[in-house]
């Protein structure tokens, strides 16, 4: 059975059926792009080893086969263009820069990038076991090239008042 419908009832269903679809197109794509906008600590693994291949400051690096940034967590060194920025940045290459690392996630930040705490995997100079003298983010505070990020890490390393 086929009914006839007058001309303005059928722009009318025409112009809805067109709306509702492009609602719907617009709605899962929001939502598609928002799932991968916001990153979330369940999105990655909890800890990963892997080579660092290159340090972004005195307190963000990269991990090979890793995509996120890491930032180190606790750890607040100079931006650039602030003084202290370079020997910050050295130290943490010097530290990290084609070291084999083990990070542990502590949270996702507001950039996306993966708050850690990282961790030499071997150094010649310690026990692979002593994981707190392995510590890259408590390296860099003890040398003095970065602050402890006490909002944070409320005291954790110790340099807070």
């Amino acid at each position: 059975m086929f009914i006839m419908l007058p001309s303005t009832s059928k722009h009318f269903l025409h112009r809805s059926l067109l709306l509702f679809i492009g609602f719907f197109v617009v709605s899962t794509m929001g939502a598609a792009h928002a799932s991968t906008d916001r990153l979330t600590p369940t999105a990655y693994p909890s800890d990963i080893t892997a080579l660092c291949t290159h340090v972004v400051d005195g307190d963000s690096l990269y991990l090979k086969g890793f995509k996120p940034q890491v930032r180190l967590w606790g750890v607040d060194a100079p931006e650039r263009k602030q003084q202290g920025y370079g020997a910050a940045k050295s130290a943490l290459e010097q530290l990290a820069q084609k070291q084999i690392l083990h990070c542990k996630m502590k949270d996702v930040d507001k950039y996306g990038r993966w708050v850690a705490r990282c961790f030499l995997v071997q150094t010649p100079t310690t026990d692979a076991g002593d994981i707190a003298a392995n510590e890259i983010n408590r390296a860099l505070i003890d040398e003095g090239v970065a602050q402890e990020y006490c909002w944070f890490s409320k005291g954790f390393y110790g340099h807070c008042q």
